[in-house]
């Protein structure tokens, strides 16, 4: 199900946006690597049902590792 509801996130992205990441600590760029990912966190304390957004690996990374440093 989360599986689903992350690539359809994907899918809506691309159908409005292309293959363009909004960036995450730095100007939104191309990006053919699109993924969705809680808007927060479930670790950090987000709900696994709740809003997704799409960033590219590379911002989905940074994103994670600037949470994870607190």
């Amino acid at each position: 199900m989360e599986r689903s509801r992350r690539a359809q996130a994907v899918a809506a992205h691309r159908a409005q946006h292309g293959n363009w990441c909004p960036g995450w600590q730095r100007d939104a760029h191309a990006a053919d690597d699109l993924t969705a990912d809680h808007v927060t966190p479930v670790a950090a304390g987000g709900s696994e049902s709740g809003p997704l957004q799409c960033l590219c690996r590379s911002c989905n990374s940074r994103k994670r590792d600037s949470i994870e440093r607190g």
